[in-house]
């Protein structure tokens, strides 16, 4: 757009040359070639130095894109990016080339000739220079409150209180072979193990065992009948978030006991079956009570003692993601768990040093009870809130890079409009200095010109943004996609900025000196 406007206004700056070669004889044909010809080559010089750009850019881009997002190593510049970027190219060339030779092609040699034609400003031209740039701010501006939105929900997501504590902690998964261990009794002896020597370790202060992570995998669920509810038939039953857990599972991992009791080493498979829940359990089934002593079975229970009391209450953990609520959740001691739960444990390390300092202590340990084990997804709580952002954070980023180059783009589109006015209408200008007009008033006139364009540009982009960013609704988190503070906040900001891109143009118009524009000296 940028680039049709400036050979547009070369094509006005033409005007006496091509008058000349027409009147030397050059046909209309031969004009639009010479046109079409210097279009081209600036537009396939563009592409290439695009392309080159692309290559860059791609790279870029790709280290901050989340190593989880699918097909991620098929995003290169092949032969068909190559091929579409030449058709862009020349369909680009083609069409800004055709433009100016379009306006040429109603050119009249004597009126080009004359020396009145300087004050002449092209009335169809610069409508349609005026309409392009309304057109680059319009989507900048579209592409700005995308960014907004797409910014705060990011930022929304990060202050989420995802309910346990991440700082100083680490994480490592241990599968056990069912061949080497194959009932409870070999798995909670390799586990008791474990949990003793990592606890030995000096710079740690706690630690314990949890079959799934926040944030990561899991959890498995069940349905469960209670003790004091009504029996629901099986085909409405629902099921239910289950984690086996081991002691000190809580303040490890830092999640909050609200009422009643933690687990104990106490609780073990010779002692009745307890359980603790979440808030969200608690407000879902027993929102106006105290459920503790309640007593609930899970429909995969099939021991002779399958009832389980409830003896504890904790904060809820947004289990599946920062931007989707808790879960109802069951904990268990993990060694009232379900057996086939229990041979891949997570482990969790709070420390208060750099807890990635552990993973060699932790890998030598395990290796230690059992060489043949080994530890596998080593990293922190930190890493696991970080990588559960990361695909917002990508988006993020890609809005902010696009919506602020074409910023930049529509920016310098309506300078280089403004520019451009002025220096067709210095005559004028310096007319109405030589008339008695202040300086400070004619600035004033251009930067008013400004503004109106950068106005029906805006306006139209808060109309495009309204039907645009509804498309962005499954992104958005916390936040409207008609967010009036984002609009308002953006508007503020693209206007300010078209403000002092015509702020240069504008000054130089009020400098100008009469006398020197009168003799046609500028």
């Amino acid at each position: 757009v940028n680039v049709a406007s400036l050979l547009l206004v070369k094509a006005m700056a033409r005007r006496r040359e091509i008058a000349v070669r027409s009147a030397l004889g050059a046909s209309s044909g031969r004009l639009v070639r010479l046109f079409l010809t210097e279009s081209l080559i600036l537009s396939l010089t563009g592409g290439v130095l695009g392309v080159v750009l692309a290559f860059v850019g791609t790279n870029l881009l790709l280290s901050l894109a989340p190593a989880a997002m699918p097909r991620l190593a098929e995003v290169r510049v092949d032969l068909r990016v190559l091929t579409f970027s030449l058709g862009v190219s020349l369909v680009c060339g083609l069409t800004i080339g055709l433009l100016p030779s379009l306006q040429t092609g109603r050119l009249r040699p004597a009126a080009a000739l004359s020396s009145a034609s300087r004050w002449s400003s092209g009335g169809g031209r610069r409508r349609l220079r005026h309409a392009l740039v309304v057109a680059e701010l319009a989507l900048s501006m579209t592409l700005l409150i995308g960014a907004g939105l797409i910014t705060q929900t990011f930022w929304r997501l990060v202050s989420v209180d995802a309910g346990f504590r991440s700082e100083g902690t680490l994480t490592a998964g241990i599968r056990l072979p069912q061949a080497e261990y194959p009932d409870v009794t070999t798995v909670t002896g390799f586990h008791d193990a474990l949990l003793e020597k990592v606890r030995a370790l000096p710079q740690v202060s706690s630690a314990a065992l949890t079959r799934f992570l926040p944030l990561s995998d899991g959890p498995w669920t069940f349905a469960f009948d209670c003790e004091e509810l009504p029996l629901v038939p099986e085909r409405e039953r629902l099921a239910y978030a289950y984690v086996p857990v081991s002691t000190e599972y809580f303040r490890t991992a830092g999640i909050s006991l609200l009422r009643g009791r933690s687990f104990t080493a106490a609780d073990n498979v010779d002692t009745p079956k307890v359980l603790v829940i979440n808030e969200a359990m608690k407000q879902q089934f027993w929102p106006d009570e105290d459920p503790l002593g309640v007593r609930i079975r899970f429909d995969v229970d099939t021991s002779a003692d399958p009832w389980r009391e409830i003896v504890g209450v904790v904060n809820d953990v947004r289990h599946d993601g920062l931007h989707l609520d808790a879960r109802p959740a069951f904990y268990g001691p993990r060694q009232q768990g379900f057996d086939f739960l229990l041979d891949r444990m997570r482990l969790v390390v709070r420390t208060d040093s750099e807890p990635l300092q552990l993973a060699q202590s932790v890998r030598d340990i395990v290796r230690g009870i059992d060489p043949n084990l080994a530890v596998f997804d080593i990293r922190t709580m930190d890493q696991l809130l970080t990588g559960s952002v990361a695909q917002p954070r990508f988006s993020m980023w890609l809005f902010l890079c696009f919506a602020f180059v074409a910023a930049f783009l529509a920016l310098i589109g309506i300078y280089g409009v403004i520019s451009h006015t002025v220096r067709h209408r210095l005559p004028e200008l310096g007319l109405r200095v030589a008339l008695g007009a202040r300086g400070r008033s004619v600035g004033l006139l251009v930067l008013a010109q400004g503004m109106v364009i950068a106005a029906q540009g805006i306006g139209l982009g808060l109309l495009l943004a309204l039907i645009a960013t509804h498309m962005l609704r499954g992104l958005l988190f916390e936040i409207s996609a008609t967010d009036p503070l984002t609009y308002i906040v953006l508007t503020a900001l693209l206007a300010g900025a078209s403000a002092a891109a015509c702020y240069v143009p504008a000054r130089k118009a009020a400098k100008a000196d009469p006398m020197v524009v009168m003799r046609g000296e500028t």
